[in-house]
């Protein structure tokens, strides 16, 4: 789904901030933080998990005991597609933070672009054998967005932890495994959406 593609972003906005914090630091205060992100970035696919199920709610929508009509597999998507290019619309309005000050409003406002999107996507009824599949797609949607939803606040942390070297390195080190997870969780997501037929809502 193209809100993965700013979701996975996320971890990036997140090192502008330490990056920021670690300049505005001591000399010692980053550690050689870039080297530092980009070996965890490398390493840290299978980073932090806690909070991915936290609000993940498998078998939620899309299933077929909820009320309603079955929709056909292509009237399906269509509906879909519309419901994620709107969201992908409000993302755009969003723009870009200008600076690691905007971030954490960016991943507040993303986050809950995104749980609105889930929330319509699992309200469609399934078409008829589809329930399942289309479960586990949103519960893959619903984890990432979980895990971005945590980098909330971290970069006003890494800004007033400017003199703080261990809790900045702390805090990139949490940042970095939790957008590892982001973007893995972000592709496997889009994946499954492409494989399915989606074509708004299977864009990364």
């Amino acid at each position: 789904m193209r809100i993965a593609r700013w979701m996975a972003a996320l971890a990036v906005l997140a090192m502008l901030a330490f990056a920021a914090a670690g300049c505005g630091g001591s000399s010692d205060s980053s550690g050689g933080g870039d080297d530092q992100s980009s070996a965890a970035a490398d390493n840290g696919a299978g980073g932090d998990e806690s909070g991915a199920n936290e609000d993940s709610s498998a078998g939620e929508g899309s299933s077929e005991e909820s009320g309603g009509e079955a929709l056909s597999k292509a009237d399906y998507i269509a509906a879909a597609d519309k419901i994620c290019a709107e969201a992908s619309a409000k993302l755009d309005e969003l723009g870009e933070p200008a600076g690691p000050e905007d971030v954490d409003e960016f991943v507040e406002k993303a986050s809950q672009i995104s749980q609105d999107q889930l929330e319509q996507l699992r309200a469609l009824k399934a078409p008829e054998g589809d329930g399942e599949k289309l479960s586990a797609l949103y519960d893959l949607v619903d984890q990432f967005t979980t895990q971005a939803s945590e980098l909330s606040g971290f970069a006003s942390e890494a800004l007033a932890a400017a003199d703080d070297p261990e809790k900045l390195a702390e805090l990139q080190t949490r940042a970095t495994e939790i957008g590892a997870k982001v973007e893995e969780l972000s592709t496997q997501a889009a994946s499954a959406a492409t494989e399915y037929g989606f074509q708004e809502c299977g864009a990364n």
